[in-house]
């Protein structure tokens, strides 16, 4: 069964690999969609972009 939290890594491994701005967004956008489709909580998004804070370079 497919769900976000199988999803999500799979989303964003490729911008945290490569510490790409463009990708890591990227990657937040899909899951925010993922979410959205999921009709799950604002706050599991919120979470998910603190993760990229902390293992990525990227900077805003």
């Amino acid at each position: 069964i497919l769900s976000p939290y199988s999803l999500a890594p799979m989303l964003l491994s490729d911008g945290i690999e490569n510490d790409s701005c463009s990708s890591v967004v990227n990657g937040i956008q899909q899951v925010g969609s993922l979410l959205v489709m999921f009709n799950l909580m604002d706050n599991m998004l919120i979470t998910l972009s603190n993760y990229l804070q902390k293992h990525s370079r990227c900077k805003e």
